[in-house]
């Protein structure tokens, strides 16, 4: 048996983010929304609507129009049910990055597209704000 990844062996290098600061967790966060098939939406409860003070990105499983939104909703509910079971010592260390290995396994061969968001003219978009609000 190979002393490796499935990971590795399909060229899926995992890790090789650097975070060194906070300002590079945010940046990660702006390129998600420049992935084509993927939207989300941030919930935002502070006081004084609520008690707390909480924020959330959401991603709808059922958004035809984001047809990478179900993956991740499927991704974030295991990876929940995993990381529970391993922080309260339901499983081994060794059993949570087995499954992480294997879910950045199944999902190294879906490529995504980015797109830049468009640069618009003042005019163009004002008609597309009006048309936004008038949609609502």
């Amino acid at each position: 048996m190979l002393d490796t990844t499935s990971t590795y062996l399909l060229g899926q290098q995992t890790g090789d983010f650097k975070f060194d600061f906070l300002a590079d967790v945010m940046d990660c966060l702006f390129q998600l929304e420049m992935i084509t098939g993927l939207h989300f939406s941030v919930d935002v409860k502070k006081p004084p609507r609520d008690e707390g003070w909480q924020c959330s990105i959401t991603f709808d499983g059922k958004n035809r129009e984001a047809d990478l939104n179900a993956d991740m909703c499927l991704f974030l509910e295991e990876w929940e049910n995993n990381r529970q079971e391993y922080e309260h010592y339901g499983s081994t260390k060794a059993a949570y990055e087995k499954w992480k290995d294997q879910t950045l396994a199944y999902y190294a061969s879906q490529r995504v597209e980015i797109s830049e968001p468009d640069e618009l003219d003042e005019t163009e978009r004002l008609q597309k704000r009006n048309a936004y609000l008038s949609g609502l």
